[in-house]
């Protein structure tokens, strides 16, 4: 995720709030934010276990318990399932099979009042490993449009934990080491995802997109998921949407069909990736255009028609900027490097959906400067972040910082040392504004990632990893950095892990670094 503004910021960054931060940076909420929100969220549970309580009771505890259909070994879309993570609680997810069809505009009713609604008819069958002995299964969701749970043709018992939870029966003890999926079946109204909180997520509808926000956790808002950032899983998708409509989604494309003015469109992501990652979008303005780089890797970008005279500008480099982090950082991750102009939700810079990121308009129609950043900074994620996976939100400077510095090597490759000189004097003295606030990797595992959404992560973390580069040669460096990115490809990391290994193949401590400048609110240098 690329977030400019603050890189030229002439004073410490601010908490922002999280519902609508400037400049595309994420932030802290404030305490009215935080105070609705909880209203709200307390609202929806008792809506939520309303509805599902009346859902669930198509299938008591009482009657028998379903069977679960249970391998060995499971497999998805004929990938084996291999080093699970037994770390997870409860499961391993595999891979999401997701079926979304647009129906229009419905009258329904929204937080108690009527209202024309953009409706959206969903299916998704999840494919997991049990890291225990289960007898039922937390998702993370938040629709209280749930109509079925079921596993093979049995449906499956289920209820409300709370506004974002949901407790589906298994009805049986899935041994560790099983695999099983349970398919859900549900409705999504948009503007009830209007109205439950005052930050756009879910399925976003505009006058000419409707396209899905899923970061940090706005993913339980239209899937039904396990959404820690450590546990990857593998993504299809089969949209359905008026034919009039261009539809884009993460990994290849593997047809489209048209049906009494609809089309539907496959698409299928073999690699597993965070599920905050995971994009559906649909608009009538985009205009696609298809590159590649050197080595073969395919680039196609949907950028408006607004901007369609913009698109060499913002994106004309990123194919040697792909050949740069191939040759220097090792094979690419995924099958595709794609582009898509789509809003954030933050408001500018862009997010890093695996295969298909996205660019906010703004970026577009700004400093081609800046959307060069952004385009970079996307690109790079495919390495870090969704390529290689940060086990907890605290470890987030593992995926923003490490892409910041890959942001800069880029740069650097593409346009020039003096580009690059000037983008890290901008990063150096934001994170000597800034570093004070809190530490680069604070402590708690558990926290909030919107308590450390904003430049600390970033530029304190690119310039971590600089003086990494300062102290051992960019050469050794670069061999590091290239053995991180394959031991750890569609795996999860920790900042205690990169300590050791940095530690271990480079022959020296690091300690004094890391207890300052990535535990502390030290500066690195």
């Amino acid at each position: 995720m690329k977030l400019a503004a603050l890189l030229s910021a002439d004073r410490p960054a601010v908490p922002l709030d999280a519902g609508s931060p400037p400049s595309g940076r994420r932030g802290r909420a404030r305490p009215a934010f935080r105070a609705a929100s909880a209203l709200v969220a307390g609202l929806g549970a008792l809506a939520m276990s309303l509805a599902l309580s009346g859902c669930s009771a198509a299938a008591p505890e009482a009657e028998e318990p379903a069977e679960v259909a249970e391998e060995e070994l499971i497999s998805f879309h004929g990938v084996a399932a291999r080093d699970v993570d037994r770390s997870l609680p409860d499961v391993d997810t595999i891979g999401y099979d997701v079926t979304l069809a647009y129906r229009g505009e419905e009258t329904r009713s929204v937080g108690g009042r009527s209202l024309r609604t953009p409706v959206f008819s969903a299916t998704v069958t999840a494919a997991y490993v049990a890291t225990a002995p289960i007898t039922s299964l937390v998702v993370d969701f938040t629709q209280p449009h749930l109509g079925r749970v079921s596993s093979g043709s049995r449906t499956l018992a289920f209820q409300a934990v709370d506004s974002e939870h949901v407790k589906v029966s298994l009805g049986k003890t899935v041994r560790a080491g099983t695999g099983f999926r349970l398919t859900f079946a549900y409705e999504v109204l948009s503007r009830e995802l209007d109205d439950r909180e005052r930050e756009d997520g879910g399925i976003v509808v505009t006058p000419t997109s409707m396209y899905s926000a899923s970061w940090p956790r706005k993913g339980r808002w239209w899937l039904p998921l396990r959404d820690s950032p450590r546990d990857g899983a593998m993504f299809t998708a089969k949209l359905t949407f008026p034919e009039q409509f261009t539809v884009v989604s993460n990994g290849t494309e593997r047809g489209v069909s048209t049906e009494a003015g609809m089309k539907t469109w496959r698409f299928e992501l073999l690699t597993p990736t965070p599920s905050y990652g995971f994009f559906v979008g649909a608009s009538t303005e985009w205009v696609r255009a298809d590159a590649t780089s050197a080595g073969g890797i395919p680039m196609p970008s949907w950028v408006t028609r607004a901007h369609a005279s913009r698109r060499d500008d913002v994106l004309g480099g990123t194919p040697k900027a792909l050949d740069f982090l191939v040759s220097t950082y090792g094979p690419f991750p995924f099958g595709q490097a794609g582009f898509v102009e789509v809003p954030t939700t933050w408001g500018g810079g862009g997010m890093e959906h695996p295969t298909v990121v996205a660019i906010d308009p703004s970026d577009f129609a700004g400093s081609p400067t800046d959307a060069r950043h952004t385009a970079f900074h996307e690109l790079c994620h495919h390495y870090s972040g969704d390529g290689v996976r940060i086990a907890n939100w605290a470890d987030f400077w593992l995926s923003e910082g490490f892409t910041e510095y890959l942001t800069h090597r880029s740069l650097e490759a593409v346009y020039g040392k003096t580009v690059s000189d000037a983008r890290w004097r901008k990063t150096l003295s934001e994170a000597r504004a800034t570093a004070a606030e809190h530490a680069l990797r604070p402590r708690n595992d558990a926290l909030d990632v919107r308590e450390i959404f904003d430049g600390i992560v970033y530029v304190k973390g690119a310039w971590v990893l600089r003086t990494l580069e300062e102290a051992v040669g960019r050469e050794k460096f670069d061999a590091f950095l290239k053995g991180w990115f394959t031991r750890h490809k569609h795996k999860a990391v920790t900042t205690e892990m990169l300590q050791k290994e940095l530690e271990s193949e480079l022959g020296r401590s690091f300690e004094t670094l890391f207890t300052s400048a990535v535990y502390g609110t030290g500066l690195p240098e």
